[in-house]
């Protein structure tokens, strides 16, 4: 191996042109050696990774040393993740592959009091179970210096999650754009929840087709766009909520505390959260005659050393209409505004050279009991546009526990015990509890 890695300097050493001492001045002489210097470094570079199955044109692994691998990109404000990603490679004197190709795998195996683990929190039994949660695959294309490609598919979901394309170049001006379809860049939602989902995320977390204008430079980033909704809103059988194109914003400072630490705080804005995928809300009905259903975030945390801190909240801006009990009767419903909040903590440590971390996390939920909302397709003997009581699968609070450990950058380890509470009104069990183990392979 250092044979053909001497060989391979040696190599690019001979392609460098031949410094010229002739020129007029020594600081001529200095410019080309700084040129010169570039050259070789960026051939070795080449040359090094002409020996991987990559080839230059399509990476599977680590996007560089020590890096992120393509499934590890949070989703989140990926377009910056992405654009940041290529700065970092850059001035490594590195660029990204034509196709860098990924995804992962993850299996959890758990028991559940009360709780099915598959999203129903409160289902009155007593459940057991091992499955394969998630199948995905991501694939990231290096159009040119300033165009990327990036797209999301989960096999088990049958579902393009996120397909989009960016454009910037953070080497050049902090501003870039995107437009395909990804999760909306609203909120932080950074629950450790390893296999629960937190109350804050189920409820505002969203999925949209989205168009996006972006700025991100220092400690500071913030988009501004527009989403088209994804989803049929129904408001009973015979018609459909009319659809709006929503206008999201958010903006987030990262304060640098010198010695590694740093603090963040945030703020978002959605004009209308019906017709998105995932939320919730996506189909709750807003009361008080409204057509649109405007939702709010702030969120913050700090890193000091290994421990982390991140707290949220979000709310809807008007009203939303709820059943009185845990039946869809269509009868007559209260209504308030739905707000969610979620904090955690999380110590960071190493097992031998292994990272690993211990979480707590704690999220609550106000106002969401007995939901009205209507099925979006038709499920046993419902019709599309049937209503729906969707309150008694969402959370009141939830407690969680978690640890987890990475035996490389590619295998996590996980454990979590979570304990649920349910709403008075919704007719199940007042709790819940689960204990799970978890598995995620990146590739």
């Amino acid at each position: 191996m250092k044979k053909l890695c001497s060989t391979a300097v040696l190599l690019a050493a001979a392609a460098v042109p031949v410094v010229s001492f002739a020129a007029s001045s020594s600081e001529q002489q200095i410019k080309q050696l700084q040129l010169d210097m570039k050259q070789l470094q960026q051939q070795v570079a080449q040359l090094q990774g002409a020996g991987t199955s990559s080839g230059g044109l399509v990476h599977v692994g680590p996007l560089y040393k020590d890096g992120p691998m393509v499934s590890q990109i949070g989703a989140i404000g990926q377009e910056q993740n992405i654009l940041v990603t290529r700065q970092k490679m850059s001035k490594m004197g590195q660029q990204l592959p034509l196709l860098s190709i990924g995804g992962l795998l993850e299996s959890d195996i758990g028991y559940g009091r009360n709780t099915n683990l598959d999203g129903n929190y409160f289902d009155d039994q007593r459940t057991s179970d091992a499955e394969l949660t998630a199948a995905r695959i991501h694939i990231m294309a290096n159009i040119n210096d300033w165009t990327t490609g990036f797209i999301y598919y989960d096999f088990l979901a049958s579902n393009l999650r996120t397909g989009k394309v960016t454009f910037g170049n953070l080497n050049e001006t902090p501003f870039y754009a995107s437009i395909g379809k990804s999760y909306t860049y609203f909120g932080n939602w950074t629950g450790p929840n390893i296999i629960s989902t937190d109350v804050a995320s189920a409820l505002f977390e969203s999925r949209s087709d989205n168009a996006m204008l972006g700025y991100t430079k220092g400690g500071f980033n913030a988009q501004l766009g527009m989403t088209s909704p994804t989803t049929t809103v129904y408001t009973d059988t015979s018609s459909t909520h009319t659809n709006h194109a929503s206008l999201v914003t958010q903006a987030r400072y990262t304060f640098d505390l010198g010695n590694k630490n740093s603090a963040y705080f945030g703020a978002g804005y959605m004009s209308d959260i019906n017709g998105t995928e995932v939320s919730a809300l996506s189909q709750a009905q807003p009361a008080d005659g409204h057509s649109r259903l405007p939702v709010a975030d702030v969120h913050a945390g700090a890193t000091f050393g290994p421990v982390s801190i991140n707290a949220e909240y979000a709310t809807t801006l008007v009203k939303v209409q709820n059943y009185d009990d845990n039946l869809a009767t269509g009868t007559t419903t209260n209504s308030d505004k739905v707000s969610a909040f979620e904090i955690d903590a999380s110590y960071n440590f190493k097992i031998k050279s292994y990272a690993s971390y211990v979480a707590f996390g704690y999220s609550q939920s106000q106002n969401a009991a007995n939901l009205k909302t209507y099925y979006t397709a038709n499920t046993g003997s419902h019709q599309a546009g049937d209503p729906l009581n969707s309150g008694s699968t969402i959370a009141k609070r939830i407690y969680s526990l978690d640890t987890g450990i990475s035996l490389d950058n590619r295998t996590d380890l996980g454990v979590e015990v979570a304990r649920m509470e349910s709403y008075d009104n919704t007719g199940v069990s007042p709790r819940s509890y689960l204990v799970g183990f978890d598995m995620t392979v990146h590739f």
